[in-house]
């Protein structure tokens, strides 16, 4: 995956797949400007994260990538900031909105399940304060979700 968040007023995300030692592209999808500001890989399917509100997940299909959805912040909030950073390990998203909470920020866990995404968690910092920008990088594998925060917290959810 790679990301071009701003080119001419557009975004990007870059498809790779390898096919024994070779890379080759699989697909482009596009979006407003903002959009491939944030990737995240699992499996068969990847997330983009947008400066704009909005993250958007897409899975490999027969004739290509087909977007399975589009998400903004569960709880209404997390404005813009929703979708500055992303993380999918299988079926669980999640998506930091690092200028939310006065730029102290958080974390929304989504899981896709029989009725679609709905949100399963909402991580914020033990000790963060505004401007922390918790949510500034995320990773997540199996059920542990890692969370940075701007001044250089790290904090781990299990």
């Amino acid at each position: 995956m790679v990301g071009d968040s701003d080119h001419d007023g557009t975004g990007s995300a870059y498809v790779f797949t390898r096919n024994g030692t070779r890379w080759r592209s699989s697909g482009r999808k596009r979006g407003p400007n903002g959009f491939g500001s944030s990737l995240a890989v699992s499996g068969s399917s990847f997330a983009v994260g947008t400066s704009y509100g909005r993250a958007y997940v897409y899975t490999a299909g027969d004739d290509g990538w087909h977007r399975t959805a589009d998400l903004k912040s569960p709880d209404g909030h997390g404005g813009s900031s929703f979708g500055d950073g992303v993380a999918l390990a299988g079926t669980t998203l999640a998506v930091a909105a690092v200028a939310d909470e006065a730029s102290a920020g958080r974390v929304f866990v989504v899981t896709d399940g029989a009725k679609g995404w709905s949100k399963t968690a909402e991580l914020a910092g033990s000790d963060t304060a505004a401007g922390d920008e918790f949510g500034n990088q995320i990773g997540s594998s199996g059920g542990t979700v890692v969370v940075a925060s701007a001044r250089g917290q790290v904090y781990v959810f299990t």
